[in-house]
C-alpha cells in the first residue's frame, strides 16, 4: 500500500511562483527597452553619430514592442518628403509591431524590435565613403540643388557601433529587471 503524502500550502506556493514568472517576463520587457534606450541616446552622443541634413532619419528612429511603441510613434519629419515619410513610418510600425506580436504569441518569445523607418537608412548606415566635407548636393525633390554641411562626428555603422560599444549595458539593464524580487 503507497503512502500518501500531502504538503500544506503547496497551492499557494505554486501560485506565487506562477506569479514571479509572469513579473519575471514583464520586467525582462522593461529591461530591454531600457538596453533599446541606451542604444538611443548613445548614437546621438558618442560618434559615430546618426547623420543628421533635415533630421528625418533621426526621426524615423521607433522602438515597437508587443504591447506598445516606447519610442517612434509620433515623429516629425520636414521638407517636402514628409508626407510620405509620415506614411512609410505608419506603415513600418504596423508590419513590425505585427511581427513582434506574432513572435510574442507563438512561442511566448519576449522580443522587441528597434530601427529606421527612414527607406535610405540602409544605404546611409552601410555608406563607407560618408565624408564630413560640406558641399552642393541634391534634395529633397527632383532637380533641388543646394549647400549640405553634414553634421560633425556622423558617420557609417552608427547603428551597429552603439551596439557594440554598450553590450555590456543592455545586457546589465535586463538583467537588473529580471532578478527575483522578494
Amino acid at each position: 500500500m503507497a503512502n500518501v503524502v500531502t504538503i500544506k500550502g503547496f497551492d499557494k506556493v505554486l501560485t506565487r511562483l506562477n506569479a514571479e514568472i509572469v513579473a519575471i517576463e514583464n520586467r525582462s520587457m522593461k529591461g530591454m527597452i531600457m538596453g533599446a534606450s541606451i542604444v538611443k541616446k548613445d548614437m546621438e552622443k558618442t560618434p559615430p553619430l546618426t547623420p543628421r541634413d533635415y533630421g528625418n532619419l533621426r526621426s524615423s528612429f521607433f522602438i515597437v514592442t508587443p504591447k506598445s511603441i516606447p519610442s517612434g510613434s509620433t515623429p516629425m519629419f520636414k521638407g517636402e518628403v514628409a508626407g510620405k515619410m509620415r506614411t512609410d513610418h505608419t506603415s513600418t510600425i504596423s508590419e513590425v509591431r505585427g511581427m513582434v506580436k506574432a513572435a510574442s504569441s507563438i512561442g511566448k518569445i519576449k522580443m522587441l524590435m528597434l530601427g529606421y523607418s527612414a527607406s535610405y537608412a540602409l544605404f546611409v548606415h552601410e555608406l563607407l565613403g560618408m565624408s564630413d566635407e560640406p558641399r552642393w548636393r541634391y534634395g529633397p525633390g527632383p532637380g533641388k540643388k543646394r549647400w549640405y554641411k553634414p553634421r560633425v562626428g556622423a558617420g557609417p555603422k552608427w547603428f551597429e557601433a552603439s551596439f557594440k560599444r554598450n553590450k555590456d549595458k543592455i545586457l546589465q539593464a535586463i538583467r537588473l529587471n529580471v532578478q527575483i524580487k522578494k
